[in-house]
């Protein structure tokens, strides 16, 4: 190894070891700014603070909303399929590459198919 470069192994070495407190200083420098200082607003008050009468326990409190009495639980309820009058209809969407047909029952894709989908990699296999 020459001595060129064992010196610059050395520079590289202690610029890594001395970077996390360059990288320090360089951010408070040019990235921090001092946070402004929160103006405080001291707000008079012409009235005079009232003391509590008397210290509530909590023991002795009633609480702030009446218990509902328990329910018994009903039997789980069976979601029940909407019977939809009017027929099912479908759109087909089409394009070079893709060929996709949509249901108008909950706006379903019912098919999508790739025009230029092979199967495997030889090219005399089949398109889907």
């Amino acid at each position: 190894m020459k001595k060129q470069d064992i010196v610059i192994l050395a520079v590289l070495f202690g610029l890594w070891i001395a970077w996390p407190m360059v990288d320090r200083q360089i951010k408070k420098r040019f990235f921090h700014s001092a946070p402004a200082p929160a103006a405080e607003q001291v707000v008079e008050s012409t009235e005079p603070v009232q003391k509590p009468v008397a210290p509530v326990s909590p023991e002795v409190a009633e609480p702030a909303i009446a218990e509902a009495p328990a329910e018994t639980p009903a039997a789980p309820a069976v979601a029940e399929e909407p019977v939809s009058t009017t027929p099912e209809k479908t759109a087909v969407l089409e394009n070079e590459q893709l060929k996709v047909t949509v249901s108008s029952r909950g706006a379903a894709i019912a098919s999508a198919e790739l025009k230029n989908y092979r199967t495997g990699f030889r090219p005399t296999t089949i398109l889907i």
